[in-house]
């Protein structure tokens, strides 16, 4: 069961650190006993509230992880919601929020910022939002988490959908799916006790969630926790934590190496003397992997001991919970003719574009390619994806209900 592991984890590891997260550009650390009290005294606050369902908007801290195990531990299922860009457009923001989470019945919200918290409060009616700010200087008995016996354990919790149709849908997931996808995921990526998972990944999609959150907490690794908004400022950082921490794991969409190629040069990389050299999986996700791209992060990132054969590309959904398929050691790129894909038909000769390997699937996982009439397509034909596999997604939530899937 995912919150047994985590439970013993933090009582066989009480003073190691778990996360590290840059606040206000300072590292600040974080030990198993830290999150165990914190769970402690935020347990009274989450069992108060009187919802299934309970949402946080929140950016990078501890807190998140606190909020996730307390409400499992409390029997509610917890989900995570975007916290606001310093540029996005506040009356927008508070619209998307509004119509998100009230379609779906998603009325309760908890955080941990005052000043998000006042003006959220004036903006939107309609639903309960709890201000937990400084909860942990809370005086309590420190209660012991392995005598659990009191709660009812939740074993479900809540995920949105990337919203690439235009549309984000909220998904119930299982905890012992969860473990699955873990366990099929993780025979290709290898976390452990000994990983260190750097990242600035948001934690409200499903590569944020469980590639750099959920699982690394599973297997005891550590993480170091950066905002998206710090590295788009600094895309060096990223280079700098994975060097000072050891960095064995990262993920990213495919725009950050473009990011990343661009703003680093021969010299900055040379100066900050760099050494990547620890890394064992950098994954690409989410996006397309475009060839120059690659090209260039491969050609910039050559003075930094970086070894290109670490490098990964993944295709998933958070429908799968995260994984589908993934590359292995030879990361390859198809060279076809790009106007052929108009025709339905892909075509090798007269190439003119490299499209990326997405690898093979991750065990207990089936894919398939079916045309407009469902039948199963022949190599090199486009067709609509298909996938079934034994961590699937419980189903959709409507009107706070949920929509059951069986099968493909």
């Amino acid at each position: 069961m995912f919150l047994d592991q985590i439970l013993k984890n933090i009582k066989n590891n009480s003073e190691k650190e778990f996360l590290t997260i840059n606040e206000s550009n300072v590292d600040k650390i974080y030990t198993y006993n830290d999150l165990k009290l914190r769970i402690t005294i935020l347990n009274e606050e989450i069992k108060k509230i009187k919802s299934d369902n309970i949402v946080c908007i929140e950016k990078q801290s501890i807190d998140l992880f606190v909020f996730f195990i307390s409400c499992l531990i409390n029997n509610k299922k917890p989900c995570f919601y975007s916290y606001p860009s310093p540029k996005q457009n506040e009356k927008q923001f508070f619209l998307s929020v509004k119509k998100t989470l009230l379609e779906n019945n998603l009325k309760h919200i908890v955080m941990f910022d005052d000043n998000f918290y006042k003006t959220i409060n004036q903006k939107i009616d309609g639903m309960m939002i709890y201000n937990f700010k400084n909860y942990y200087k809370k005086k309590i008995n420190f209660n012991n988490l392995n005598d659990l016996q009191e709660y009812d354990l939740s074993k479900k919790f809540l995920q949105f959908s990337s919203g690439t149709t235009g549309h984000k849908k909220v998904m119930q997931v299982d905890t012992d799916k969860l473990i699955d996808h873990f366990k099929n995921y993780n025979k290709r990526i290898n976390l452990d006790e000994n990983s260190v998972v750097v990242s600035w990944l948001p934690h409200y999609h499903d590569m944020g969630l469980i590639a750099c959150m959920l699982m690394p907490i599973y297997y005891n690794s550590k993480i170091y926790m950066m905002s998206p908004f710090d590295w788009i400022k600094n895309p060096l950082v990223l280079f700098k934590k994975i060097d000072e921490m050891s960095g064995t794991h990262v993920w990213l969409p495919n725009f950050a190496f473009g990011v990343i190629s661009k703003t680093l040069n021969n010299t900055t990389i040379t100066k900050n003397n760099f050494d990547l050299s620890s890394l064992k999986f950098l994954t690409s996700a989410s996006e397309p992997v475009i060839y120059e791209i690659v090209k260039n992060f491969n050609k910039i990132s050559k003075f930094t001991n970086y070894n290109p054969k670490v490098f990964k590309n993944l295709y998933g959904m958070a429908e799968n919970i995260f994984a589908i398929s993934t590359t292995d050691k030879n990361f390859k790129f198809l060279d076809i003719n790009y106007n052929s894909l108009k025709t339905g038909s892909v075509q090798l000769k007269n190439s003119d574009y490299k499209i990326a390997s997405a690898g093979s699937v991750i065990d207990s996982t089936e894919i398939k390619i079916l045309d407009k009439q469902k039948k199963k397509l022949k190599d090199l034909k486009l067709g609509e994806v298909y996938i079934k596999s034994s961590h699937m997604m419980d189903g959709y939530l409507d009107d706070g209900k949920l929509e059951k899937i069986n099968g493909w």
